[in-house]
């Protein structure tokens, strides 16, 4: 009989996948699973029932069905970029937007996964101060960049990047929604933002003490939104109605990636290091440890 499989994750070149197996109590990872010829790189979308992958420099970005740790075969997208230096998926991973810094170019794809189109493109982006993060709605309609300096611009078809707020530590798009939630850096305000880019509302919640580092995710029950700070050590849950709760937590948080069951989240699955996997049940947190990666001879 077979591990529950709790997850997929990639290694920091992203060429490589492994499951992982087991409970949340006794949960490993498993050796690398075995993917289509030709992959060079792997972009696992939420809940990891597929991935974007890359097959070269001269080949279209494909589609990488995944059941549990079972890939399927690749199915190429028409005219998508062959390579890119950053992927944001949205909440359900119905939409993606794909950034080359090489080309300074910015593809978003719609669709996902069953029926992949190019929704736009903006080429040469010219975005101000560098770009940080990406985030995009469900339908692939609004996309939001968070600059080097924290500013957030609405990136919309045809038209220059437009600012919408500043001294943002990250944003995150609810399920099904055009609207997104950012962090206030040095307040940690939680500030609603409309598909326009206005704040929808004053600040529902404060999580103060925030590092230079955070990541943020909305819980797929559109309840709530999680914020992972890497400096801090620590995961913080935010509902709708202005409630916090806090996890301490024994390493820095690198991601906050859905895996395939419900209520987990990758933080960290670094070679050599123990993973470190959060889970939220019942309003409750907690995390556990997967033991760690061997690291590859001659690294």
């Amino acid at each position: 009989m077979s591990a529950p499989i709790l997850g997929l994750t990639t290694d920091a070149s992203g060429n490589s996948v492994r499951a992982i197996e087991g409970t949340p109590a006794a949960a490993l990872f498993s050796d690398p699973l075995s993917l289509p010829p030709g992959v060079t790189h792997v972009f696992l979308a939420p809940r990891q029932h597929y991935a974007l992958a890359e097959q070269g420099e001269q080949t279209s970005l494909a589609i990488l069905p995944f059941s549990g740790k079972a890939s399927g075969p690749l199915l190429t997208i028409p005219n998508a970029m062959p390579h890119a230096d950053q992927v944001a998926f949205s909440p359900e991973g119905k939409a993606a937007v794909l950034y080359s810094q090489s080309n300074d170019r910015l593809q978003v794809i719609g669709g996902l996964p069953d029926s992949a189109q190019i929704l736009f493109e903006l080429k040469p982006l010219m975005l101000p101060d560098g770009l940080l993060r990406l985030a995009i709605s469900d339908d692939g309609s609004r996309v939001f960049a968070v600059s080097q300096k924290g500013t957030i611009y609405s990136l919309v078809r045809q038209e220059a990047p437009l600012e919408s707020a500043s001294d943002a530590a990250g944003v995150a798009f609810l399920p099904g929604s055009t609207d997104a939630v950012y962090c206030v850096r040095s307040t940690g305000a939680m500030v609603g933002l409309s598909s326009d880019g206005s704040a929808t509302s004053p600040a529902f919640a404060q999580v103060s003490g925030l590092g230079k580092q955070v990541y943020l995710e909305a819980l797929s029950d559109g309840a709530g939104i999680l914020v992972a700070d890497s400096e801090g050590k620590r995961v913080i849950a935010v509902s709708q109605s202005g409630a916090t709760e806090s996890l301490s937590l024994p390493a820095h948080p690198t991601a906050l990636i859905p895996l395939q069951s419900p209520h987990l989240f990758l933080l960290s699955a670094q070679p050599g290091k123990p993973g470190l996997v959060l889970e939220m049940s019942t309003g409750h947190l907690r995390f556990f440890y997967i033991p760690q990666l061997a690291v590859p001879e001659g690294k």
